[in-house]
């Protein structure tokens, strides 16, 4: 039996991700503390430091505020310590430069471009994985697509991000939204190549700092916002039932369609539920071009058809038109006429709700990822 500290209490939607990490390994007969940074001090530092740790699991690096007069926890560890990151890696890296010294330090990430990244262009020593998310199942079993009441879900906010006062900033939002499906570490490179005359990859990334990191951010959410509205009002203006929750949608041209209802955002775990209702639940991807995210397997997992567009992963993994339905941002109109024959045809695609749920209990729960998280940290 390990001991084992996840780190809870920052994010509802990571808590709940944790949870399931946390009830896989006591089933498996692991000893679990959470820890939540807000209650934090030098009393339980001193307690866990003292202690018999075998692992610290944090998603999107919480472990760094387990910290007590500028004291790391974690640099007093020797065990594995593990950031599982389900945003991108870029930014993570410029907080964690200087700060960690613990040599076990596993950095898991979502997307394989940003392992690429990690392993070619950080210059961090730590050890780098891909594991995608995972999805979770909150009933064993689930009703058939002609006896679900909303045609098409969609979870999200709204935000959109508009151009600043930067010429670069603007050139570099142009430039993703001319190319949605090129990786991020690709798009950074091929900027700071742009701007400065440099002539090879490296060199390129040599020259990047934080403003860079900020601009890719800036630019990539301004690319999310215009494709995700995009997505959203080409389904609607074929007339297809959508339900959204989520804040902001009040103020977009969302708001005029007769067959678009628009609620406020709802728990995480009320998501779940409302997938559970859904024909056919749609995922925008951030802006993950080789990676995953949990919608698309909480869609499967529910008994829906999971509805998103590409990456090069979910490519390799699924069948699109067998285990679910992936479109290209290039072609959004073909993905329109499709979502209309799916929803006249309903009981044809059940098929295609059973395959993606079968794949997904398989393979694709959270549970699965915190089993390949111990064979990572050689615990299993």
């Amino acid at each position: 039996m390990s001991k084992i500290i996840i780190v809870e209490g920052i994010n509802v939607a990571l808590d709940l991700f944790s949870e399931e990490f946390r009830k896989t390994y006591e089933f498996i007969g692991h000893e679990v503390y959470i820890v939540n940074p807000y209650k934090f001090n030098q009393t339980i530092f001193d307690e866990l430091v003292s202690g018999e740790i075998d692992l610290v699991i944090s998603f999107n690096y919480t472990c760094m505020a387990l910290k007590v007069n500028g004291e790391f926890l974690v640099n007093k560890l020797t065990c594995p310590v593990v950031s599982y990151e389900v945003d991108h890696a870029f930014f993570a890296t410029e907080k964690l430069k200087g700060v960690f010294t613990n040599k076990r330090f596993y950095r898991i990430v979502v997307d394989r471009d940003d392992l690429r990244y990690l392993n070619d262009f950080s210059g961090l020593d730590t050890s780098n994985y891909y594991l995608p998310h995972g999805g979770i199942a909150i009933r064993d079993n689930y009703q058939n697509l002609k006896d679900r009441k909303i045609d098409v879900l969609y979870v999200g906010s709204a935000k959109q991000y508009t151009k600043v006062d930067n010429d670069i900033y603007n050139y570099c939002a142009d430039f993703v939204m001319e190319n949605p499906n090129l990786p991020s570490t690709d798009v950074v490179i091929e900027i700071i190549k742009i701007l400065t005359g440099a002539n090879e990859d490296r060199e390129a990334v040599s020259l990047i700092g934080r403003s860079q990191f900020d601009m890719l951010l800036h630019s990539e959410c301004i690319a999310l916002g215009h494709y995700r509205l995009k997505v959203l009002e080409e389904l609607a203006k074929s007339g297809v039932g959508i339900v959204i929750y989520g804040t902001d949608w009040m103020d977009t041209p969302l708001s005029k369609y007769e067959n678009v209802e628009i609620h406020q955002s709802i728990t995480p775990y009320e998501c779940l539920e409302k997938m559970h209702d859904s024909k056919i639940v749609l995922n925008s991807m951030p802006w993950f071009k080789d990676g995953s995210h949990e919608r698309v397997f909480n869609a499967m997992l529910s008994g829906a058809i999971s509805l998103s567009d590409e990456s090069i992963w979910l490519n390799q993994n699924f069948e699109s038109g067998k285990d679910c339905f992936i479109f290209n941002l290039e072609k959004i109109e073909e993905m329109v006429g499709l979502t209309k024959k799916v929803l006249a045809n309903i009981e044809e695609y059940q098929c295609v709700a059973d395959s993606g749920y079968n794949k997904a209990i398989k393979n694709h729960t959270w549970s699965h990822r915190a089993i390949e998280l111990l064979k990572i940290a050689n615990m299993y």
